[in-house]
């Protein structure tokens, strides 16, 4: 930005001077403080309806004046489904988010594993994003400002056939048979 001024003392050449400055407008959203959301470790068996819960992120110092909150559930690269050449985990396509309403109520992601390829131990982040995306809103990126990252928590996955047991009267009993010896 230019200031022109113009000295009324002088009658010289030199009167006029010009100031140059710079003006920074900075959303206040871009500033937040924020705390990570947070969930559990949790066990489920294939086929199992699965309800990951976790407490949401919060902004400690503008609380909701950013417009709520945005989540994503990120497949982390240590898990045995990270596949390392195309640097990308597994379609998380079988969760959903449920519903989040703002503010410091849980919040749960939703869904149901088909394959026993998720037999295991995954890593999982939540991803917080003060903001609503919006691809009209002039503030932010599309409505969104900083993220913040969860600590890793981890989702297993068993496979129950492993634990079955055919028992004399046709039903199934249930126990961890991934322990027994077979002779």
């Amino acid at each position: 930005m230019k200031l022109f001024k113009r000295s009324t003392y002088s009658a010289s050449v030199q009167q006029d001077a010009v100031y140059l400055f710079d003006i920074e407008f900075r959303d206040p959203c871009w500033d937040s403080v924020l705390q990570a959301a947070s969930a559990p470790d949790y066990t489920f068996d294939v086929w199992e309806l699965q309800t990951l819960t976790f407490n949401q992120m919060v902004d400690q110092s503008l609380g909701l004046a950013c417009f709520g909150y945005t989540y994503s559930l990120e497949y982390q690269d240590s898990g045995p489904l990270w596949d390392s050449v195309t640097n990308t985990g597994p379609s998380l396509a079988h969760y959903s988010l449920g519903t989040c309403t703002s503010g410091t109520t849980p919040c749960s992601y939703g869904g149901t594993i088909h394959s026993l390829d998720w037999e295991g131990v995954h890593p999982f982040k939540i991803v917080g994003q003060n903001g609503r995306y919006n691809a009209g809103q002039s503030r932010g990126a599309n409505g969104l400002w900083k993220t913040i990252e969860s600590d890793t928590f981890h989702v297993t996955i068993r496979n129950p056939c492993r634990r079955s047991e055919p028992n004399l009267d046709n039903g199934i009993s249930v126990n961890d048979m991934e322990n027994w010896v077979w002779e």
